[in-house]
């Protein structure tokens, strides 16, 4: 298998770990706003899931915080243009420097212990020059979205300028970049080495999840809070009986 075709796939996987990991921390984001929002779960629901919230706030306030800062810098990184870092640019770039090395046999080798492989042989495709060209179409029509969120990562994460531009991007905006990069990478990996990774479930699973915990926390609090009274009520007794201090004070 030829060193140009390993790099590839591993640029590839790399890209694809780091896409999970952001487009994750996004949706773990959202959970933690929409678990409080009175026009997605209701009011009633809203004000006791802040209860639990602010109770462990130096837990879900640093996490939530966290998760924001983190999506935003890799979303920015994902579709930077440095010469030193692995992004989508660098994968087309090196892709079209190597393309008529990217060939049928490394497939063949690559994919030895699949089944159907004869079947996939016939159907390999491989990298295309059209198929770069229209992946740098859908990285141009987008352009504004990403250069707003590459404005925010420098301005407002990476450093903290004194005169900043007001950026403003919506959820909708960064879902829209969450796709293209998507689609990007399954491009290449399906014409490359004939396999595609779904991300269908991630939102789903990171809501999920995150009610669960609310809700934990929730039927959790009384027993928490009748333990703290036990052991108040255990303490004083304890200092009562130290200092010889009746329970009931005569007035």
């Amino acid at each position: 298998m030829s060193d140009e075709f390993n790099t590839t796939i591993s640029y590839i996987e790399k890209m694809k770990e780091r896409y999970f990991l952001a487009l994750s921390s996004f949706y773990a984001y959202e959970a933690l706003m929409e678990i409080i929002a009175p026009n997605i779960v209701g009011q009633d629901v809203a004000e006791k899931n802040v209860k639990v919230f602010n109770t462990f706030n130096n837990l879900f306030g640093i996490s939530k915080e966290t998760l924001r800062v983190y999506f935003f810098i890799e979303l920015a990184k994902l579709f930077d243009v440095s010469d030193q870092s692995l992004h989508i640019t660098k994968i087309i770039n090196y892709t079209k420097s190597n393309i008529d090395k990217l060939t049928v046999n490394d497939f063949v080798e690559y994919n030895q212990n699949r089944n159907f492989i004869d079947s996939l042989i016939e159907n390999y495709q491989g990298v295309k020059h059209d198929d770069l060209m229209l992946i740098k179409y859908e990285i141009k029509k987008y352009k504004n979205i990403i250069e707003k969120v590459k404005t925010y990562r420098n301005q407002y994460l990476a450093h903290d300028d004194i005169k900043k531009v007001e950026v403003n991007i919506t959820g909708e905006e960064i879902k829209i970049l969450f796709s293209v990069i998507e689609k990007i990478l399954n491009m290449f990996s399906s014409k490359l080495i004939s396999a595609t990774s779904m991300y269908d479930r991630v939102e789903e699973s990171a809501k999920d999840e995150t009610k669960m915990i609310f809700d934990y926390l929730k039927r959790f609090e009384p027993y928490r809070l009748k333990e703290i009274d036990e052991k108040s009520k255990k303490d004083l007794d304890s200092i009562r009986k130290e200092y010889g201090i009746s329970e009931k004070l005569k007035t």
